[in-house]
């Protein structure tokens, strides 16, 4: 949560985080997953500029294949999902 200092594991500006690192820093409830919302806020933290329309795009990319991972886990329904392997 950039708005937390708490939570930004010492980032400041001008570092470079890992996008596991910046997920984390998103994930309020550290449950692995970020809704859509927070998504919007992640693109815009990091400066992605891109239409509402384009980051819905994106949004449903990345919640497909975590649908598609644990189909079984209703919570995950709207949300993106941690999925770094070996990041």
């Amino acid at each position: 949560d950039p708005k937390n200092p708490d939570r930004t594991g010492g980032f400041a500006p001008g570092q470079s985080l890992a996008p596991k690192d910046l997920f984390e820093m998103f994930d309020k409830d550290e449950e692995g997953a970020i809704d859509r919302g927070t998504f919007v806020e992640l693109q815009e933290f990091i400066g992605h500029k891109l239409p509402l329309d384009k980051m819905e795009e994106l949004f449903a990319t990345y919640e497909d294949v975590a649908r598609a991972r644990d189909s079984s886990d209703s919570r995950l329904a709207g949300q993106v999902t941690l999925i770094w392997g070996g990041v």
